[in-house]
């Protein structure tokens, strides 16, 4: 018994202190820190990921003090993000990654100090690529920003699904599938509007077109 006792005590005096769980209530630091500063760097996105079950999202000013939180921004996966802001400032789209290498382009508008989340573009986008493959849901359909344009009004975007969403699995026998293409559009933040002679199918992934409206698009960086 005391040799049982003697070990319990050498492995609690040589064991390393246990760390605290990762968490924001205890200040211990986010194992996944994501911040975009905004060109007059007045604000900054940040999200902070604790493992893969917590997170936290916020609007901070340029001394680093927080506004407000960006509740869209947040998720149960605790999934990351890519922010690219408008030239002016006022207006940012986030790429929220929901999971299987594919996002959800999100669209916010600085109010009041505040992040404001406007759905317009993206549901038009989905509407838009589920009227053209009516077998794909507007649920299914995801997608990311890919630039803003010169007048800080419109987004460059592109549309796509899960490789199985068109799959009929109700239909007898083997799952039949619809076809779909990826599509790319440009499209109003405030109304949704999406400009007809912008919508192409997604001949090269990743690459946007140059001619016509796309002339006026300023590819982000990294999207």
């Amino acid at each position: 018994m005391r040799y049982i006792w003697l070990s319990l005590l050498a492995l609690a005096v040589t064991a390393p202190p246990a760390r605290a769980a990762c968490g924001f209530l205890n200040d211990q630091p986010a194992e996944n820190h994501y911040a975009k500063t905004s060109p007059d760097h007045r604000f900054t996105v940040v999200k902070d990921i604790c493992g893969n079950t917590s997170d936290k999202a916020e609007l901070r000013d340029r001394s680093g003090h927080k506004l407000a939180d960006i509740p869209g921004l947040l998720d149960d996966d605790a999934m990351p993000v890519t922010v690219v802001w408008s030239a002016d400032s006022r207006w940012f789209f986030a790429n929220h990654h929901i999971g299987s290498f594919m996002d959800r382009l999100q669209v916010f508008q600085i109010v009041g100090g505040k992040a404001v989340e406007r759905p317009a573009l993206f549901t038009a986008a989905a509407r838009l690529a589920h009227r053209r493959y009516p077998c794909l849901t507007t649920r299914a359909v995801t997608g990311d920003g890919m630039g803003w344009t010169r007048d800080n009004r419109h987004i460059a975007l592109f549309t796509t699904a899960s490789p199985d969403a068109c799959l009929d699995f109700d239909a007898p026998g083997e799952p039949e599938t619809g076809v779909f293409r990826d599509l790319v559009m440009i499209g109003d933040v405030r109304s949704g509007r999406i400009d007809p002679a912008s919508v192409r199918v997604f001949a090269v992934p990743a690459k946007l077109p140059h001619d016509g409206p796309y002339a006026a698009v300023i590819p982000a960086k990294a999207w």
